[in-house]
């Protein structure tokens, strides 16, 4: 994390790094992954999960962490566990940086699809 925060500037019209609560992931191929946001994600005690399978049946599954970090808060994550995040004035921030060839590959808000 240090590393990247040192060397990492974040794109036109985000804020301040310490503006953004801060998760990171290393994906199965090696990559480090991150996902800046300013939300804080609730859930209520009794919502649950699931997903569509390949032949369409929708299954329970387990719930991912929340996304509950505090502004200028950063944690590591499990892969499965990196927040999903968008935000039409830059208050999510996505970042794709190699480890073995120390640069970023991606650095973008992200907006909403529509």
């Amino acid at each position: 994390m240090d590393e990247v925060e040192s060397k990492v500037e974040l794109p036109e019209g985000a804020g301040p790094l310490d503006s953004y609560a801060r998760y990171y992931t290393i994906w199965p191929d090696g990559m480090l992954v991150g996902t800046f946001t300013r939300k804080i994600e609730q859930r209520d005690e009794d919502d649950g999960c699931s997903e569509l399978t390949e032949s369409s049946e929708i299954i329970e599954t387990e719930c991912p962490k929340l996304a509950d970090a505090a502004i200028g808060e950063r944690r590591w994550v499990k892969f499965d566990d990196l927040p999903s995040a968008s935000d039409p004035e830059c208050g999510a921030v996505q970042i794709a940086y190699d480890l073995d060839e120390e640069r970023f590959t991606f650095n973008e808000c992200v907006r909403p699809l529509h």
